[in-house]
């Protein structure tokens, strides 16, 4: 996937120099495909990872009936202002959401739960099947970031937000597999999914991208427009 990012942006502009940013797995992909550009010869000017995932030695099996918690949790993050409990998908059966009979009982679930709360929910929410199949999506991505990896030494130094409670292995990890070279890590009292809209998260971007653009002066041609993955 980091290769056809890369692939992607040099198709867009072929040399570099090159602005990186990336939430969560996306943080992870930046990073990866900070790598690729880079041995490729490609100038990496900037690369800001935003409580980002941090990729692991060890695969990191999760129960099949996890899934029921984190569709909650994903719903949380879609419609944050109403109230959604676990029980309302304890009838679901646990099992592997590729499982076609499994993602329209979810369906069905949801379209239940909608139904009843219709009233909270913005009257612009995606249907049933949408959620479903962005959830498998999401799902499909997280399993790829449990799979044994691990990031490349990279030369450039990337900057890092956290989120206060991200734990200190998860950031020394990250460092060490970047090459030991962080550029500047700050931490970001928020949730991880609502650190890309903090207001404090993205004066310290902008504050970022000013330092890096008055480092840039003098140097031969523009970068390119920030990759956001």
């Amino acid at each position: 996937m980091a290769r056809d990012y890369a692939a992607l942006i040099r198709e867009t502009q072929a040399d570099g120099p090159y602005l990186l940013l990336g939430h969560s797995l996306g943080g992870t992909l930046a990073a990866l495909t900070a790598g690729v550009l880079e041995e490729a010869g490609c100038d990496i000017r900037f690369l800001g990872l935003v409580d980002s995932s941090v990729p692991t030695l060890e695969v990191q099996p999760v129960a099949v009936s996890d899934y029921r918690r984190d569709f909650v949790v994903f719903l949380r993050t879609l419609q944050p202002d109403v109230a959604i409990e676990e029980s309302c998908f304890d009838h679901v059966e646990a099992c592997e959401l590729e499982n076609e009979s499994a993602r329209a009982a979810l369906v069905e679930a949801l379209s239940t739960l909608i139904d009843s709360r219709r009233a909270e929910l913005a009257q612009d929410a995606l249907r049933p099947e949408e959620i479903v199949a962005a959830f498998v999506i999401y799902q499909r991505l997280s399993a790829i970031n449990r799979q044994p990896a691990r990031l490349t030494s990279l030369k450039v130094r990337p900057h890092c937000w956290w989120t206060a409670t991200r734990p200190a292995s998860e950031r020394e990890s990250l460092a060490i597999q970047a090459g030991g070279r962080l550029s500047e890590h700050e931490d970001i009292r928020t949730s991880h999914e609502d650190i890309v809209k903090s207001p404090d998260f993205l004066a310290a971007l902008a504050e970022a991208l000013s330092t890096e653009e008055r480092m840039r002066v003098g140097a031969a041609g523009p970068a390119t427009p920030l990759a956001h993955a």
